[in-house]
């Protein structure tokens, strides 16, 4: 408590060069424990003089580390021998690559637990709140991290996964669900099934809804506030790489406030590597600096954000925080000497009425011919002048403000998508 006070001070403001120092501190205790346990850190940190690291600035001193390092050496990464795992988890492999493993000891599970239900207590939620986790548990970060949190909140728990949506809806019903979390796709599924089935409202008692893996169209929040009219929406982004990372500002939420206690962050120009000023849009590169086992250090998360040090918001919290509005560099291609971002048309989207904010690139590419059709999900069926119109909006943006000419625009219906899919679509004729 005293070294919270210490860094928050007494009026809840932050004291940036607090947060500095003690974050260095745990830095250094971090690389030293890692040099001492890990072949792979060990090796990697060679050349690197510890006690060199004072600033923000010296973390250069570090080298990166990327994907491939931890696809190449994920059991050299665990940095515990395995009699101290836990559990593992593994991405998706949707975005990038294979699909990565990342071990957990009991120790990082607690710490994980706890701050999961800090991130909850700051919601709203308590332990008379009744949990339904609709996420697929597996091995994905996203639910066994709600479901830790739920357990250290005392909730009650129904864990449901993320199938099966009739059955779903029955035990919203009959248990008195107050609280749902499930994938932003999920969500709108649950309340696009309960529209068309013509449930009676009143039956429900959702007080929380808690998307993870992904973000809102403003369409989408409106949708599900009129299926759950006394909801609060709130966005969980993390990854399995670096998970438990942040919360969602209560009065802004464009932004997530980091847990700095737990994670380093910088922004760095994704071409030159260079650190990046706050307000300056890079590539995120997060270090962790509490996880024993499966650590990142300077880990280039591929997510395109920035960094703003203040908010004048009353979050209990106020930490530093980064911008909700994240690219994957991975989703990046390129077409006709264009960069292009399924972002880029996501932003557009989001604020449309009756799409879901869900959208993919199809990129056509024969011999020295490339073309390219955007696919659109819709929460409910256009009407022809609305598809129209909305199909004229993104062509003339696309030409106008990114600079390439679009084969055409699809409109699919709600459901068309996954929860996990490839937003970027490559075919190439077979020569």
């Amino acid at each position: 408590m005293d070294k919270e006070k210490m860094i928050i001070g007494n009026k809840g403001k932050l004291n940036l060069d607090n947060i500095e120092q003690y974050q260095i501190e745990l830095l250094k205790k971090q690389l030293k424990r890692l040099i001492r346990e890990s072949n792979f850190y060990r090796e990697k940190f060679k050349d690197v003089e510890i006690e060199a690291i004072k600033t923000y600035k010296d973390l250069t001193y570090l080298p990166f580390l990327t994907r491939k390092e931890i696809e190449e050496n994920a059991l050299d990464l665990f940095c515990k021998p395995i009699e101290e795992i836990a559990q593992v988890s593994q991405t998706s492999g949707t975005t990038a690559g294979k699909p990565l493993i990342m071990a957990h000891t009991y120790n990082d599970i607690e710490k994980m637990s706890l701050t999961k239900k800090k991130e909850f207590e700051v919601y709203g939620l308590t332990s008379s709140d009744i949990i339904q986790i609709s996420l697929n548990y597996n091995f994905w970060q996203g639910a066994w991290s709600s479901h830790w949190g739920a357990q250290a909140l005392r909730g009650f728990i129904l864990p449901a996964a993320g199938s099966h949506t009739a059955r779903q809806i029955d035990v919203m019903i009959k248990l008195k669900t107050t609280a749902l979390i499930a994938t932003p796709n999920y969500l709108l599924r649950i309340a696009n099934y309960i529209e068309e089935n013509n449930y009676d409202l009143d039956l429900f008692n959702i007080k929380f809804l808690i998307a993870v893996a992904g973000r809102l169209s403003n369409s989408g929040r409106e949708y599900l506030k009129k299926i759950f009219p006394n909801a609060k929406i709130f966005i969980d982004y993390g990854a399995t790489e670096f998970p438990t990372f942040c919360y969602q500002c209560q009065e802004n939420s464009n932004f997530h406030h980091i847990w700095y206690d737990l994670y380093l962050i910088e922004i760095i120009d994704p071409l030159t590597g260079k650190q990046l000023p706050p307000g300056k849009e890079g590539e995120l590169v997060v270090t962790n600096l509490f996880k024993e086992a499966s650590p990142v250090i300077r880990y280039r998360t591929r997510d395109i954000t920035k960094i703003q040090i203040f908010t004048n918001c009353h979050c209990p919290y106020p930490y530093p925080v980064i911008s909700g509005n994240i690219k994957r560099l991975d989703n990046m291609v390129k077409v006709r000497g264009t960069l292009l971002f399924p972002e880029q048309f996501e932003s557009i989207a989001e604020k449309m009425e009756n799409l879901s904010g869900k959208v993919q690139l199809l990129v056509e590419k024969s011999g020295h011919i490339e073309e390219v059709t955007l696919i659109i999900e819709c929460l409910n069926e256009l009407p022809k002048e609305t598809e129209t119109k909305y199909k004229t909006i993104f062509l003339n943006y696309s030409k106008n403000f990114i600079g390439l000419r679009l084969k055409n625009v699809e409109f699919k219906k709600m459901g068309f998508f996954p929860d996990k899919y490839k937003k970027v679509l490559i075919k190439e004729e077979e020569k």
